[in-house]
């Protein structure tokens, strides 16, 4: 698996395909690994690009203007000027901030369960809103004492296999970390600027997902001045991987009508 130093922190990356370069961004508990599906599903057009966000233990992680600056060295070492810059939920965060720095680097922005700013400030229900290990924990307390007490049992849903799997990769993700990246999103807020945005931007943002997320996404609409909504059926926090098929459809679409000089 191919990695790149740069200035001491090592970062891991998969690179698949050719073409117009597309480049996502992980969310809170997730790895380059989870946009498998974009990787393989998009790369018969695209260059397609994921790559795994600083954590704490590399320094300097609850910097959210170094996670943007890691992303523009990680352009330069692989000589890409520009790139369509893609990020889910937390990863979301890095993508508008990187797109408000360099712009000229921002081909295109596509937000996937994205948000202006965070629906709470309460850490632990920003974890369980974000966070696919936390998919399962029911919503309310009333309903968590309940089966704390056996007198409820917990819903049992079946997970799509690859989202199974990211649930479990959740587990490599240092509390050290989790703390310094809830603390970005807790001070993240993107409204005073998101009419700079002014590259072609696509929102995704899945039918199920928690409503506050399904307002972010006509907010971000709304305050930016070339933008486009696209809700993904049967999907919740995770279309990516939830309903990939539509996800990547609504993905090349929208690369294929805004971008046609630099799409095949």
């Amino acid at each position: 698996m191919p990695t790149l130093d740069l200035e001491g922190w090592k970062a891991s990356y998969l690179d698949y395909g050719v073409g117009l370069p597309l480049v996502f961004i992980p969310g809170i508990e997730e790895y380059k690994e989870s946009f498998e599906y974009q990787l393989r599903g998009l790369s018969d057009r695209y260059r397609v690009l994921a790559y795994d966000v600083r954590e704490h233990e590399d320094g300097h992680a609850g910097d959210l203007s170094v996670l943007v600056e890691d992303l523009a060295r990680l352009l330069d070492r692989l000589r890409l000027p520009g790139a369509v810059i893609a990020g889910h939920s937390f990863g979301s965060l890095i993508a508008q901030l990187f797109a408000r720095t360099y712009p000229e680097r921002t081909t295109a922005l596509i937000l996937i369960s994205g948000f202006a700013k965070a629906p709470t400030q309460n850490p632990h229900t920003l974890l369980r809103y974000l966070g696919s290990a936390h998919m399962l924990e029911p919503e309310s307390p009333w309903e968590r004492l309940l089966i704390r007490l056996g007198l409820r049992k917990p819903e049992e849903l079946e997970l799509e296999e690859h989202l199974a799997w990211v649930s479990k990769q959740a587990a490599k993700t240092s509390q050290s970390t989790l703390r310094d990246r809830l603390t970005i999103v807790r001070q993240f807020d993107s409204r005073p600027w998101l009419e700079r945005l002014w590259m072609p931007l696509l929102l995704i943002v899945g039918q199920y997902d928690r409503p506050p997320f399904l307002s972010a996404a006509q907010l971000l609409q709304h305050m930016t001045p070339d933008s486009v909504v696209e809700v993904v059926e049967g999907a919740g926090h995770f279309p990516h991987i939830e309903r990939h098929d539509l996800t990547n459809a609504f993905i090349d679409e929208f690369l294929a009508t805004r971008l046609t000089s630099l799409v095949d």
